[in-house]
């Protein structure tokens, strides 16, 4: 029998809570997700291991065969990637950072690692639902992140902030207007990035009341992209400071709009919570979640409304 350990996770925690719906919340998943894993799983085993009766819940004798040798797989689970993480001190780390902080902020900081402490690291770039992701199933050991999801097996520490603000190219008509309205945006096109993106996810909350005055709205999955698409003059974005300080110190892009169009995001160093780090994994932890990064924005004349 192929057997997916997710699912057993899940059914510990169920009886754990003795509730479908408080295991839900604690594995921050929903209610109907719990059941379809429990249900799977007893598929599996070709019988019910719960009882969801209105009068009486709980295990029943195979539930609690299954609960049993569960605990027992778990623990041998937990063993593996205490021995796993102990394997991972004698090669090179490996980090997942979504693309703003992967671009602007974790170089520089990788170069000061190696150059006071002699460590080299690894890193994949994705956004920040992948990161995520990649951080609970293991694959990276570490995640800078600029959306915190639901997740919580992960362990999170605030490292940073930049500033998102609607921005143009330079001398564009509604730069340094004062009072822009929904209606100033038709023929407009607004560059934006992919799902799973915070800058995505920011971007439809600050442009709500006027998403519907742009004339299109053109997907990207690259920031970088959607900068240098801005830089043409093929439409308008909300853009990290972290990414285009040298375009506004140069006057390159400027900022459009009242100050309810930008805001500050907080920027996470994530990590998979109860799993021991040891070595080059505990310096890399400690080092970045004890550095900060660079904080503020573009100025914007503009009042708000």
């Amino acid at each position: 029998m192929d057997l997916n350990l997710y699912p057993v996770k899940v059914f510990v925690e169920v009886v754990r809570e003795r509730s479908l719906t408080r295991a839900a919340a604690k594995l921050g998943i929903s209610q109907p997700a719990v059941s379809a894993q429990i249900k799977g799983l007893e598929e599996k085993f070709g019988d019910r291991l719960w009882r969801r009766g209105a009068k009486e819940t709980g295990l029943t004798v195979l539930g609690e065969e299954v609960y049993a040798q569960a605990l027992l797989v778990l623990a041998e689970v937990e063993e593996l990637e205490c021995l796993a993480a102990a394997s991972s001190e004698k090669r090179a780390p490996t980090l997942g950072a979504s693309s703003t902080p992967g671009a602007f902020w974790l170089p520089g900081k990788l170069q000061q690692l190696q150059q006071i402490h002699g460590l080299r690291c690894d890193y994949r770039i994705g956004n920040s639902a992948q990161v995520s992701s990649w951080v609970l199933e293991g694959s990276v050991l570490f995640g800078l992140v600029g959306e915190l999801t639901d997740f919580r097996d992960l362990e999170q520490r605030e490292f940073g902030r930049d500033s998102l603000q609607l921005m143009g190219p330079h001398g564009h008509p509604l730069a340094g207007r004062k009072n822009i309205q929904g209606v100033d945006f038709r023929g407009e096109t607004l560059l934006w990035r992919d799902h799973g993106s915070s800058t995505r996810a920011r971007a439809e909350l600050l442009l709500s009341s006027v998403l519907p005055h742009f004339g299109r709205v053109v997907e990207l999955n690259s920031g970088e992209a959607i900068k240098e698409a801005v830089l043409a003059g093929l439409g308008l974005a909300v853009l990290s400071s972290w990414s285009v300080r040298r375009e506004l110190k140069e006057g390159l892009i400027t900022a459009l709009g009242p100050k309810r169009w930008s805001e500050q995001r907080p920027f996470y160093l994530i990590r998979r919570a109860r799993r021991p780090v040891r070595g080059q994994a505990a310096l890399l932890w400690n080092f970045l979640a004890g550095t900060q990064g660079p904080t503020g924005g573009p100025r914007n004349d503009c009042p708000d409304r």
